[in-house]
């Protein structure tokens, strides 16, 4: 029976919270060749909603990101009028790579998935390749070479299983790791967490209520913009009225009126250290 991924989400999760990259140098140059194809990649997110990096980390395990082999498995059948004979047999035959990968994300059903999450990521990639592992006793390679969390065992071809053979390849969640130290938007997408809000200087009164309430918000640009219109213009209207105010002529000062009480009290709070 195929594992459910409430069963597994929490395992993948508590793993990429514990995994330590052992092959990092590797896993930061295979990074940046997903990045280098990231416009390819999201092509396709654009057509299937299916996180480009992950579409890059699929591409990168089945053929080292060469875009001549197709999602499914690898093989290189773009434009040759063949179809794939290794597991999915039978798919195309396909005239660019992006028809290829948009074939093969559907074929497992991924488009219709709509969050994803690290524990998501780390499933839909072990399933993507298979959870034989899991019966082997085995932390799948697909997904964790290049960590603590893999030392042997291979599936060397489809269907045979070699609990000797080490995968020189990375695994997807190393390269993740390595993905999101390489570009923050990927970071935030995998963790879910929410964009810094923008440091800015806000003042007292109105102009810095607005502003500060949009911190607060979480807004976007374009909130961000009209709020910022909205304090300048605050700003402005307050720096007119101190002007104006200073412009007075003495006879339009209402006159000065001393409390002794008050000022003898002030001064010593000063005398204290207090700024006057």
């Amino acid at each position: 029976m195929t594992p459910t991924f409430p069963a597994m989400a929490a395992g993948y999760r508590n793993m990429w919270r514990d995994m330590t990259v052992t092959r990092a140098a590797e896993c930061e140059a295979a990074a940046r060749r997903i990045l280098a194809g990231r416009a390819r990649y999201q092509a396709v997110e654009r057509q299937t909603g299916v996180p480009w990096f992950f579409i890059g980390l699929l591409h990168m395990r089945e053929s080292s990101c060469n875009f001549a082999g197709v999602l499914h498995n690898g093989e290189h059948i773009i434009g040759k009028g063949t179809r794939t004979r290794l597991v999915p047999a039978g798919r195309g035959p396909f005239a660019a790579w992006e028809e290829a990968a948009i074939d093969a994300l559907r074929l497992k059903g991924l488009h219709a998935i709509r969050d994803w999450p690290i524990e998501r990521i780390g499933y839909e990639s072990e399933r993507f390749n298979g959870f034989g592992y899991i019966r082997r006793g085995v932390n799948s390679p697909y997904v964790w070479a290049g960590s603590n969390h893999y030392t042997r065992g291979k599936y060397v071809r489809d269907g045979v299983f070699d609990p000797a053979h080490v995968d020189t390849q990375l695994g997807t969640l190393p390269v993740l790791r390595a993905l999101c130290r390489l570009d923050s938007t990927i970071a935030e997408r995998v963790t879910g967490r929410p964009k810094p809000v923008p440091e800015i200087a806000v003042g007292t009164g109105a102009a810095g209520a607005v502003v500060a309430a949009g911190a607060r918000s979480g807004w976007g640009a374009l909130e961000w913009t009209f709020a910022i219109a909205a304090a300048a213009i605050a700003v402005a209207i307050a720096i007119a009225l101190i002007r104006a105010w200073r412009r007075r002529k003495p006879a339009d000062l209402p006159p000065i009126e001393v409390n002794e009480t008050a000022t003898a009290e002030r001064a010593g709070a000063a005398e204290e250290g207090e700024t006057a």
